[in-house]
């Protein structure tokens, strides 16, 4: 799990049982979280900028998530990676 998570740009933060260590794992990971639930706040985020270090989808976009992910320019990956390291 830790090595699948170390190697992957992007990890998934779904809804469930609530943000777990899902969200936590990715970033000690140094994975960009990809947040799908909608009408939820993360955890910190009045001081965490986690528009900087994170993709949020809404669960209606759900089958277009390959397409976003893939949109987003590998400069605006790298800066994201960066802030995950902060």
């Amino acid at each position: 799990y830790s090595t699948m998570l170390a190697r992957s740009r992007f990890c998934l933060v779904a809804p469930g049982d609530g943000w777990s260590a899902r969200l936590e794992d990715s970033v000690l990971h140094g994975c960009i979280p990809l947040i799908i639930m909608d009408n939820v706040h993360t955890v910190f985020e009045s001081i965490l900028d986690f528009d900087a270090f994170s993709v949020r989808v809404k669960e209606a976009s759900i089958d277009d998530i390959p397409t976003i992910l893939k949109a987003i320019p590998m400069e605006q990956v790298k800066r994201m990676q960066l802030h995950l390291s902060k």
